[in-house]
């Protein structure tokens, strides 16, 4: 299953599938099927999200994944031992960040030709960048070099694939979110190898083309960054009104999300707008502004308005029976989401690439430091037995936790609702009126 995998690449491949439980409301991947995961694979790949990215890919994908990463931030010592020898990262150098880039990365190709003649699977970043929106940025030919000069060092018949991979974040800085990697069909580099015969750089050129043609179906995107206020708020409501509270066990493979299919259409009217008649894209500008000024002066949430986010029977009776073990959860969860919070904030990360990733991180490790002691000290003082008992006990109740305060926040936030449609039925009004003409634009256009 793992191959030649380090020991510690293998154990937090199994740590981390257990934390996505927790931080992350879902995790879907859809097309996984697509690729032939036996050859040598080049999987390109947006980057939202900094260090969160390789993670999610990591345990989300196949067991064995190497990631080129950025390659000024591997200093040489325990972070280099680490991460390159441990994590499967390849540095890549960067003219902006580091001399004589062009120089140190070939022993950095000779090493991906390699990794691929062993048919191994390989992310890189292909837009360059680590940026959080919703846009995919033009692509770097990197890719489709190494691709051909692994074929140049191995022969033809290597065959290298080249997996378009795209990382879909609802938000690019919330936890409790849906995730979806979305796997498009692999393109052959060997269907370019008799242009790269005659013309590298036109079938270069022609790769990434292809590469970009097939990306960017599968994200949600918003063509300029005119569209972001708008293009944000809309598609919150479409999303919302789509949610579905369907467990990860009874979904079908490789199914996306009805938000994500309810995302695209409305990201399509939005872009459509802002092409045909920019001016009436500032009307409904001001429209969305309006929503959410309302929303937020008056402590509400979109997720409270939609139909869609209703609790359903079964969440209800979870939350009137599921409280004693939420309430022994809290000293497992509570403390790391308060650090991890507190600490991206302090240091002024909000909206930035780093943001959800340090959250992350940070999270964590805390809650790693606090689940080793209670557990040492259960070892300690209830001896061997109850030890061993403890461990996947604090794990199912802290995962439990995280899934019942989704619950739990849901609920209150449609009871807030609620009770200020009764006390303020004039402003709830107008809430409402604007929400339902900013949902109408799916079908408007």
């Amino acid at each position: 299953m793992f191959g030649g995998a380090p020991i510690i690449y293998r154990l937090f491949y199994w740590v981390l599938r257990l934390y996505h439980h927790a931080f992350f409301r879902s995790v879907y991947v859809v097309g996984r099927s697509k690729p032939d995961w036996t050859k040598p694979n080049m999987v390109a790949s947006n980057h939202p999200n900094s260090f969160l990215d390789p993670v999610i890919y990591a345990d989300s994908v196949v067991p064995v994944m190497h990631f080129l990463a950025r390659g000024d931030v591997f200093k040489k010592g325990f972070v280099e031992w680490l991460f390159v020898r441990q994590f499967n990262m390849i540095p890549i150098y960067r003219k902006e960040e580091t001399k004589n880039s062009g120089q140190k990365n070939k022993s950095i190709f000779r090493w991906v030709y390699r990794l691929l003649g062993e048919k191994a699977n390989i992310v890189i970043y292909t837009e360059g960048h680590s940026v959080p929106e919703k846009r995919l940025r033009p692509l770097k030919k990197g890719t489709a070099w190494m691709a051909f000069g692994a074929m140049d060092e191995y022969g033809p018949e290597l065959d290298v694939n080249i997996v378009p991979m795209v990382l879909n974040y609802q938000h690019s800085h919330k936890r409790n979110q849906t995730v979806m990697m979305n796997h498009g069909e692999p393109i052959r580099a060997i269907d370019y190898w008799d242009l790269y015969q005659t013309d590298q750089t036109k079938a270069v050129d022609d790769l990434t083309a292809e590469l970009d043609k097939r990306m960017r179906p599968l994200m949600v995107t918003l063509d300029t960054p005119e569209a972001d206020q708008l293009g944000y708020t809309a598609l919150d409501i479409a999303r919302n009104d789509a949610y579905q509270s369907k467990p990860q066990w009874v979904r079908k493979p490789d199914e996306a999300p009805p938000s994500f299919h309810a995302e695209k259409a409305m990201a399509k009217a939005v872009n459509t707008l802002y092409q045909k008649n920019p001016e009436e894209a500032k009307q409904w500008e001001e429209k969305a502004k309006n929503y959410r000024e309302l929303l937020l002066d008056n402590k509400l949430i979109d997720e409270a308005l939609s139909d869609g986010q209703k609790l359903l029977n079964w969440e209800k009776l979870l939350l009137w029976i599921g409280w004693p073990l939420f309430l022994l959860s809290r000293p497992f969860t509570a403390w790391p989401k308060r650090l991890g919070k507190g600490l991206v904030e302090k240091r002024k990360l909000w909206g930035t690439q780093w943001y959800l990733s340090i959250f992350y991180g940070l999270e964590w490790i805390t809650f790693s430091v606090l689940f080793l002691l209670l557990v040492t000290l259960t070892f300690i003082f209830l001896g061997s037995v109850w030890g061993w008992i403890s461990i996947p006990a604090i794990i199912f109740t802290s995962i439990y936790g995280e899934r019942y305060s989704f619950l739990a926040y849901r609920s209150l936030q449609n009871g807030r609702w609620k009770r200020f449609q009764k006390k303020k039925p004039t402003v709830a009004k107008e809430i409402e009126d604007l929400r339902k003409s900013i949902a109408g634009l799916k079908s408007s256009n």
